[in-house]
C-alpha cells in the first residue's frame, strides 16, 4: 500500500459562499483563483511522486489544515476533495474516505494531504469459523 504526501503553502478556501455579486449584477467566482492555485501545486506535486494514473476505487484521505481560522474544515475538505480529483490524484472525490482531519493555528498557513488506496480485506485467509 502506497501512500502520497502532499504539502500546499498556501490557504484552503471554503466553497461555502463562492459566488459574489459584481457591480453589474452578474454572479462570479470569489474563490476560483485560490482553487486554481491548489490545482496547479497539486499536479506539480504529482509529477515530483511519479503518479501517471489518478487513484482508482476507495481512497483514504488523511488532512491537516493550519492558519484561518474562519473558514469552516468540512467545507475546506470539500475544496480539497475537488481539487485532488481536478489534479488527477483521485478519480472521483465521492470514493474519498475522510480518515482523519485536524485544523490548528500557524502563524503560516499550510495543509498537508496524505492520500492512499483502500486494499479490500480478503475474509478468506482470516478463518474466522462459520459454514
Amino acid at each position: 500500500m502506497k501512500g502520497y504526501i502532499f504539502k500546499l503553502n498556501q490557504n484552503i478556501p471554503s466553497k461555502k459562499n463562492e459566488l459574489r455579486r459584481g457591480k453589474y449584477g452578474n454572479f462570479y467566482q470569489a474563490k476560483q483563483n485560490e482553487l486554481n492555485d491548489l490545482v496547479v501545486s497539486l499536479k506539480q506535486q504529482k509529477r515530483t511522486w511519479g503518479m501517471l494514473r489518478p487513484l482508482e476505487g476507495v481512497v483514504a484521505v488523511d488532512i491537516a489544515v493550519f492558519g484561518s481560522d474562519r473558514a469552516d474544515l468540512n467545507n475546506q475538505i470539500s475544496s480539497l476533495l475537488d481539487c485532488l480529483q481536478e489534479a488527477e490524484i483521485i478519480s472521483n472525490d465521492r470514493n474519498a474516505k475522510i480518515i482523519h482531519a485536524v485544523k490548528g493555528k500557524k502563524a503560516i498557513p499550510m495543509c498537508i494531504i496524505n492520500v492512499w488506496k483502500c486494499e479490500p480485506i480478503n475474509w478468506e485467509k482470516y478463518n474466522l469459523g462459520g459454514s
